[in-house]
């Protein structure tokens, strides 16, 4: 049986040593790294099937750190330890996009359980596809299919898709996009036509484009549920 990855990324190196010693003792494949860059890297090679975020106030990333990688993966499995205990911190950190929080010191055998359940719930949840009408995303695999045909997007024509069919039905403002996908700033209104009208054109089907993508005007748009 192949062995099971942890990505473990600590701004703590002391810190990040001992977790990872904990974790060879049950047999799992450990990467420590120290920074958001390198573990970046290792989720790209698709090879990790949890991604552990120890945090220790005062170092080099925070909480923060979290939304970068749910942004890169919808699927990958994210567990946070760190050493604030305030329901301010908590709620940033599920926001963010992690799956489960420990707070530190914390009890051997639990943090064991935490990560068990959380690869135990991947696995049961493993290969989610979304579909509405002709239009299917496999956000595992990232693949958009139209008719069954594949669809090439480029990263940020992908993310807009994927955040609009994860609210289905729903009117999302120009400004709520932009902030999702580039931050606050990060482009203005007129660009992000340019990229839905570009999702648009390569969702067609024939000569008829993909009918379900709708602009509120002078509002947003809105991915429409097909009857």
């Amino acid at each position: 049986m192949e062995k099971i990855t942890i990505l473990l990324l600590a701004n703590d190196k002391d810190s990040g040593k001992d977790i990872k010693n904990i974790l060879l003792e049950d047999g799992y494949n450990i990467i420590l790294v120290t920074s958001a860059f390198d573990a970046l890297n290792y989720c790209i090679k698709d090879i990790i099937n949890l991604l552990i975020i120890d945090i220790t106030v005062n170092k080099n990333f925070g909480l923060e750190v979290v939304g970068k990688f749910r942004e890169y993966s919808l699927a990958l499995p994210i567990l946070v330890l760190t050493n604030r205990n305030d329901i301010e911190s908590k709620i940033i950190a599920f926001n963010s996009g992690a799956n489960d929080l420990l707070v530190k010191p914390f009890n051997l055998f639990e943090f064991k359980a935490r990560i068990t359940n959380q690869l135990k719930t991947s696995t049961e949840e493993h290969h989610e596809v979304f579909n509405n009408g002709e239009l299917s995303i496999d956000y595992d695999k990232r693949l958009v299919m139209i008719n069954n045909r594949e669809v090439h997007l480029t990263n940020l024509e992908y993310k807009i898709l994927v955040l609009l069919s994860m609210n289905l039905d729903k009117v999302l403002t120009y400004d709520y996009i932009i902030e999702k996908i580039w931050g606050k700033g990060g482009q203005d209104n007129n660009g992000l036509r340019v990229f839905v009208s570009n999702i648009r054109n390569k969702l067609k089907i024939g000569k008829r484009p993909y009918r379900f993508i709708r602009t509120q005007v002078r509002t947003g748009y809105r991915m429409k549920k097909a009857s």
